[in-house]
């Protein structure tokens, strides 16, 4: 009788770290540009809350599908890290909490662009990016090398795809944007491969509008170019998007 052969262990985990420099950048930009909006600039309140939904949308997606597919396995796998998995859940609870009153305050805050639930926006949102920023290191630190031991590469590339399924359809282009400009030059035709032949065509051909707009959107400037005479033209694209993501803590 054939057996089955057991499965190889070990993986590689380097696609996961794109995903996370998306997230520390959108986290990172969201609080200025809260910030630098006008109080009663209902226009520009609503653009930003729209940016906003697409990050909380998909960072909560992420951490769902880790808590689906990671977390339990360690936790059998490896014993000893048991302590690092309790930390993940609880990190991922804590920034939900947080998420879940993002959401609220987004939900007044577009209503007439009030600048008291403006500043507790930017609070809020203040915390979710120092919040996330501690978990990431903690999961690049402590919780992928284990990863890298336990689990096989059918299984992480389980992960990858359940992580690019069910992605919000309004956000589908602006993500894919993030992630092909948060790739470096060695990673991103390997994560080009995992994206469907007609999502990228379609990026190239139009999609790419939305990626351009979501970086404008969330240049502070954007919101007192709004509010400038006519002549005055904001930034190029082109200029906003050659800057240096902020680094790791």
């Amino acid at each position: 009788m054939n057996e089955t052969p057991a499965p190889a262990w070990g993986c590689r985990t380097d696609d996961i770290l794109v995903a996370h420099a998306v997230f520390r950048r959108l986290f990172s930009l969201l609080p200025p540009a809260v910030r630098a909006t006008d109080a009663g600039d209902r226009k520009r309140a609503r653009t930003l809350t729209a940016r906003i939904d697409m990050a909380a949308t998909g960072l909560q997606h992420h951490h769902r599908t880790e808590d689906a597919t990671i977390w339990d396995t360690l936790e059998q796998r490896a014993p000893a890290c048991g302590l690092h998995v309790h930390l993940m859940r609880a990190q991922h609870a804590r920034i939900s909490a947080l998420l879940d009153s993002v959401d609220e305050l987004a939900g007044w805050w577009r209503v007439d662009g009030d600048p008291v639930v403006r500043d507790r926006l930017v609070a809020r949102l203040t915390e979710v990016d120092e919040a996330l920023r501690l978990h990431l290191r903690d999961e690049e630190s402590k919780i992928l090398p284990v990863v890298q031991t336990v689990m096989s590469q059918l299984e992480w590339d389980e992960v990858g795809a359940k992580a690019r399924s069910d992605v919000d359809p309004r956000y589908a282009f602006g993500m894919l944007g993030l992630m092909l400009h948060a790739a470096d030059e060695g990673h991103r035709a390997e994560f080009e491969e995992h994206v469907p032949r007609i999502a990228m065509t379609l990026y190239r051909l139009f999609g790419h509008r939305q990626y351009d707009n979501v970086v404008a959107d969330l240049d502070p400037a954007a919101g007192r170019a709004a509010a400038e005479p006519k002549g005055r033209l904001r930034a190029p694209v082109s200029r906003l998007r050659g800057r240096a993501r902020p680094a790791t803590p």
